[in-house]
């Protein structure tokens, strides 16, 4: 996705690092990078990556942010920094931890670059679930055996099903059961990015 007009202004790329490993990132990344005058960065992002492809003199800032951590930036605090530097002029590089858009605050920076009439593109990447069942020999989906995959994450407030194409709003405290697609699914300790805000008698 892009939207460009390029002149003697700004530009921003939201891009996705992978899930880890520093190959496992696309050849417009690699591009990016090389050409990026400021390179905004997630903690989740493997240093290596900046290291081996970041353009020489490239400002690199580390604004990484952690659920109960009070030291580290707000999207507050990430999204001024970006939009900051590409009022500059300067071509300025997000980049966040798997995929851009899978369990980020990508929105945020969107819709602020959005008001501030500022171009930027983004660029896929390779979120963890595919990524970790890739490396362990899993198919997310195979015929006869998954039918389709959820990613999911905890809300310990509410969280919305979809059932006969109404919204649904249920209390999720100790367990909910989703049923869709013929999936009937539990979830109780694996939700995605979110482990600590589970109940603790769930922590197992």
């Amino acid at each position: 996705m892009t939207e460009q007009n390029i002149g003697n202004e700004g530009f921003v790329t939201l891009a996705g690092a992978g899930p880890g490993d520093a190959e496992l990132i696309t050849l417009k990344l690699q591009k990016r990078l090389t050409e990026a005058d400021v390179i905004i960065t997630d903690r989740l992002v493997n240093p290596d990556i900046i290291s081996t492809h970041a353009r020489k003199g490239a400002l690199i800032l580390f604004a990484g942010k952690q659920g109960y951590n009070d030291s580290s930036f707000s999207q507050e605090e990430v999204t001024t920094l970006i939009i900051e530097h590409a009022q500059q002029g300067k071509k300025v590089l997000r980049l966040k931890g798997g995929d851009v858009a899978i369990f980020s605050n990508v929105l945020d920076e969107l819709e602020a670059l959005r008001e501030k009439g500022i171009p930027f593109e983004i660029i896929p990447g390779i979120t963890a679930a595919s990524g970790a069942s890739a490396y362990a020999g899993i198919p997310l989906t195979a015929r006869a055996h998954s039918q389709g995959v959820q990613i999911l994450t905890y809300n310990p407030i509410v969280i919305i099903i979809l059932k006969h194409g109404s919204i649904l709003l249920i209390q999720l405290t100790h367990w909910c059961f989703i049923w869709r697609q013929k999936i009937f699914v539990i979830l109780l300790k694996y939700f995605y990015a979110m482990l600590k805000n589970l109940p603790l008698n769930l922590q197992l």
